[in-house]
């Protein structure tokens, strides 16, 4: 018999126990359990937060077995659970006296602890119940949870790798310890740890997984897809793998293999609100404005509260020249996320598109007051100005732009070209020359943007 039959006949041995003694509960009668068929029994309902049998198993074992401190620990551990820390205390200090030795004495104490915020001797007993050969794994699994709540996610990296050593089947670790290298930005760690664990471990999925995330936090998204089809190999019904997958194919352009692993989700367990945005992205991405629009559509009906699905929704509305309904999707966004200087940015873009300046006006003059950062947003607003043939106005947003950015040379050029197209050659070629030491390559961008500048002679020399 191999470790996973062994393993799924504990399981089916301790589901038929606890369902025997939870048929006993419902119906009244009385059954006969040992002192280790009540530690299981009790063990999994806490384990599953089954809180009312849980204490019901414990109640019955102390009156069968009154000297057996065992359940005195364990209904310390309920109370520890149910948020009566005093009370699981008082019962512990019971139990130190006769045996403060019970490994399972130094775990609840460590977890009451840990409730009440002292980390450090939290880990103190968890340290003792590691000698203990039976609670060294989930003692190690706690110290590591301790060390992450004090934010020292080096010391925890350090216990989880210990974990796993112990059982290299912790899905627990293995999450845990994805988060740490994430927040910690220690991905290269993270994939030289994982190669070597999967050397030694080559069918854990989850460690696949997990070398797949590192893959693509340090943008190698080849590698990220490689791993990814590693665990998926492993097991087929693996829908985070897929969907990972599918966003590292985006990353890529592959956007019809993205579709097909966003879909193969959908397979497996019930569509999300995300999966069908990221599917409306995709088909965005490829210009089919009509798919994009359905699954942003689908989107919208699993999660209505989403801005980006409704600017998404926008965005194909636009596209397909329906802008005022695109304009009536931003507002919704807006409603949700009003500080989005994006949104407005492409409210400020359609109402141009339709001429309508006065409106446009309005979207820049926000934008500018949330945020003065973007140089291109400066250009944005005056071109709107020159699009209506006020050169002037056009111009002092350009002025105010380079009070806020006077080093950005993009600006200083396309300052330089509205100069020109006002007639004020002898200020245009002052603030040309200005962008020429700043950028000596940038200069075409005058020019694309007022072609008869490539014309005059003075520019010419300038460059030439």
């Amino acid at each position: 018999m191999n470790d996973d039959e062994l393993l799924n006949n504990e399981y089916a041995e301790e589901q038929e126990l606890v369902d025997r003694f939870d048929q006993m509960i419902r119906d009244g009668s009385s059954c006969f359990f040992d002192t280790e068929e009540f530690e299981i029994i009790i063990d999994h309902h806490l384990d599953f937060m089954n809180l009312e049998n849980a204490l019901k198993a414990i109640q019955m074992a102390m009156r069968q077995y009154p000297n057996d401190i065992c359940f005195k620990l364990k209904k310390s551990r309920y109370f520890s659970l149910v948020g009566k820390p005093d009370m699981a205390l008082k019962l512990l200090h019971q139990v130190e006296s006769a045996d403060s030795n019970h490994a399972e004495f130094h775990m609840v104490y460590g977890q009451i602890l840990s409730q009440q915020g002292y980390a450090t001797k939290a880990i103190e007993q968890y340290m003792k119940a590691c000698k203990d050969e039976d609670f060294e794994e989930i003692a190690t699994v706690h110290i590591a949870i301790e060390y992450e709540r004090m934010g020292n996610f080096k010391s925890a990296i350090e216990w989880l790798r210990k974990a796993l050593a112990i059982n290299p089947d912790n899905d627990y670790a293995l999450n845990d310890l994805d988060f740490c290298h994430e927040i910690t930005a220690t991905q290269g760690e993270a994939i030289k740890f994982y190669h070597e664990f999967v050397d030694n471990n080559p069918f854990n999925e989850l460690a696949w997984f997990n070398l797949g995330e590192a893959y693509f936090c340090m943008e190698n998204y080849e590698q990220a897809i490689e791993a990814y089809d590693f665990a998926l190999s492993i097991n087929r019904s693996f829908a985070s793998a897929y969907f990972n997958k599918g966003n590292a194919l985006t990353c890529l352009g592959r956007y019809d293999e993205a579709i097909e692993a966003y879909r193969e989700t959908f397979t497996l367990e019930s569509p999300d609100s995300l999966t069908y945005y990221y599917l409306g992205e995709c088909f965005e991405r490829k210009q089919d404005y009509v798919q994009s629009l359905d699954n942003y559509k689908k989107s919208l009906e699993l999660d209505s509260m989403n801005p980006d699905v409704l600017i998404g929704i926008a965005v194909c509305l636009s596209e397909l020249s329906h802008e005022d309904l695109a304009l009536e999707f931003i507002d919704r966004a807006l409603a949700l996320d009003g500080i989005n200087v994006e949104y407005l940015r492409m409210k400020a873009d359609i109402f141009q598109k339709l001429e309508r300046y006065d409106k446009a006006f309005d979207a820049y003059r926000k934008i500018i007051i949330l945020d003065k950062s973007d140089p291109e947003i400066w250009m944005d607003y005056a071109n709107a100005w020159m699009e209506t043939g006020d050169l002037e106005n056009g111009l002092d947003v350009l002025r105010s732009g380079l009070m806020f950015h006077p080093d950005d040379a993009p600006l200083k050029y396309r300052m330089a070209a509205c100069l020109v197209r006002a007639g004020k050659l002898q200020e245009a070629t002052v603030m040309f020359t200005k962008a020429l030491h700043i950028d000596p390559t940038g200069y075409n961008d005058a020019f694309e943007y007022y072609p008869p500048m490539k014309e005059i002679p003075v520019f010419l020399d300038l460059v030439g």
